[in-house]
């Protein structure tokens, strides 16, 4: 068995949220090991609001 190289990501976001991952490369023993270091972690984003021109304010 060869070794083999792997790289995991966040393809896509979910919404409101800002994920990482940890330990995501690396290579897969010739003995082909299970790799169990990879973790990923999500947490909500914060959003920011910026004025609008044309638009009334939301301010009373």
């Amino acid at each position: 068995m060869v070794a083999v190289a792997y790289d995991v990501t966040v393809l896509t976001q979910p919404v409101g949220q800002t994920c990482a991952v940890a330990n995501g490369s690396g290579t897969i023993d010739v003995s082909g090991d299970d790799v169990s270091s990879v973790s990923v972690s999500c947490a909500a984003s914060a959003s920011v609001a910026a004025p609008c021109p044309g638009w009334p304010s939301a301010r009373a």
